[in-house]
């Protein structure tokens, strides 16, 4: 089993992107850029339409804001990434990367077990501080949740992210 916790993310803004403006009340995540989102090769299973697991590569582009001159906030296009690989039986391999607010960040790396069709998960050891990682598949969109997992998010994040699911043709 392999994981890790925070890391420290540095953003590029772009030329011109951070004019002068009124701080949100709280900066916020916006909504994800749906039309740039997946990108997987799974498996076919054979005589099935879907593969047993989403085995792929998947990204989600979204808009957080930042603070970029103090009091001033900018919005910033950030990529959330989600990588899941085969491990033995049905469990998955999994690599979490995502962005929230003020480019907060969250990580993780882990093996999840098969606990239903369409959904894994991994829970911490008694030993270390409270977490259970879920990620279930529906259709046409993969979903990661979390309950406690503080010790893999900076500040402002959680373990919380839906990425689109496509098939890609063989």
């Amino acid at each position: 089993m392999f994981r890790s916790g925070c890391v420290v993310l540095t953003v590029a803004f772009m030329a011109g992107g951070c004019a002068p403006s009124t701080p949100p009340s709280t900066p916020t995540v916006t909504a994800p850029l749906l039309a740039k989102t997946a990108q997987s090769k799974p498996a076919q299973r054979s005589g099935d339409l879907l593969p047993k697991r989403p085995i792929g590569t998947y990204a989600r582009q979204h808009r957080v804001m930042v603070v970029c001159r103090n009091p001033d906030w900018c919005e910033q296009e950030v990529t959330d990434k989600l990588i899941v690989t085969t491990a033995p039986g049905q469990a998955i391999d999994v690599s979490i990367d995502l962005v929230q607010a003020n480019a907060h960040t969250c990580t993780f790396r882990g093996r999840l077990a098969n606990v239903a069709t369409d959904e894994w998960r991994w829970q911490a050891p008694a030993s270390e501080p409270p977490c259970q990682l879920r990620l279930s598949w529906r259709d046409v969109e993969l979903r990661v949740s979390s309950d406690g997992c503080r010790q893999f998010c900076g500040a402002r994040a959680s373990l919380d992210a839906t990425f689109a699911y496509r098939q890609q043709p063989q």
